[in-house]
């Protein structure tokens, strides 16, 4: 029975994950924002705000895992020793996710791109931009002189902002894996 459930589980996940990732990449599609000072916002879709809120959930429950399994009084077997250990990595991983989602922009205009981390701002200028990289682990970036400003390619705004890293002649924008095909 738990063979059964595990193929299940695996088989569903193998079905939704790419209808997902098909939702992301069409609601990226979508205009972007221009916000008072005339830069493109590169904005989140709705899937990425339920993606973002699945991960924060899931990263609450994991701390709370981990409180219910610090007070209980009997001893640990191999499977609970097992959880802390995943569950650490798991929420590394998703707390990732939810910093990159929810406290990481970008927006541009004709002097640049202004990235905001979460306490920080900073305009980097468009000949500061060196290229672009789409990496299979660490995602999507922009290689500049001050450093890598992650960008998520889901966002709405990201292929007008390749447009707009073609017409400054950036390294990298002009790459078939970065472009829609949904």
């Amino acid at each position: 029975m738990t063979l059964l459930i595990l193929l299940g589980t695996v088989v569903v996940t193998s079905i939704l994950s790419p209808l997902f990732l098909m939702m992301l990449m069409r609601a990226s599609r979508r205009p972007p924002d221009v916000d008072k000072e005339g830069r493109t916002v590169l904005g989140l879709t709705p899937g990425l705000v339920v993606l973002g809120i699945c991960s924060a959930a899931t990263c609450l429950a994991l701390v709370a895992l981990f409180i219910v399994l610090a007070f209980n009084s009997q001893p640990w077997d191999l499977a609970t020793a097992f959880v802390p250990a995943i569950g650490s990595l798991m929420f590394v991983l998703l707390g990732c996710a939810v910093y990159g989602l929810f406290c990481v922009s970008a927006r541009y205009g004709t002097d640049g791109i202004l990235y905001r981390r979460f306490a920080s701002r900073r305009l980097v200028p468009w000949n500061q931009i060196d290229q672009v990289v789409d990496h299979p682990i660490f995602g999507t970036y922009l290689r500049t002189a001050a450093g890598r400003l992650y960008v998520s390619k889901y966002r709405t705004g990201f292929q007008q902002l390749l447009g707009e890293l073609r017409s400054h002649g950036v390294k990298g924008a002009e790459r078939r894996s970065l472009a829609r095909l949904v």
